[in-house]
């Protein structure tokens, strides 16, 4: 494997680790907001079902802000549509780096 190669698979594992961690704490942020956003919108009950379901609420809420604000460029909206276009990139890079990797390992076995 050459050097240059080698740093490649180095460095997009290292920024796809980097960046799932930020993910990981961004989708924390994102799903407190959402259950802010259920229990301003429709009170205490919704906010209680949103909790244990991060990924479903934060599809139904995004749906409903979209309707209820009447416009898609509200921060709500384009903060989750960036949270999914992050986890896309992340799992490109990750991608990348594994593919990379796995073509090196079968030309060092042959």
């Amino acid at each position: 494997m050459d050097k240059k190669r080698e740093i490649l698979i180095c460095f997009g594992a290292i920024l796809s680790s980097l960046f799932f961690m930020l993910a990981v704490i961004l989708g924390i942020i994102l799903h407190i907001w959402t259950v802010i956003i259920a229990y301003k919108y429709s009170g205490i009950v919704p906010a209680a079902l949103s909790l244990p379901f991060p990924v479903f609420a934060q599809i139904f809420w995004f749906v409903r802000i979209w309707i209820y604000e009447k416009t898609f460029f509200n921060p709500f909206c384009l903060l989750v549509t960036g949270y999914v276009i992050f986890w896309i990139i992340i799992r490109g890079l990750s991608f990348m780096s594994e593919t990379l990797e796995a073509v090196d390992m079968k030309k060092s076995l042959n």
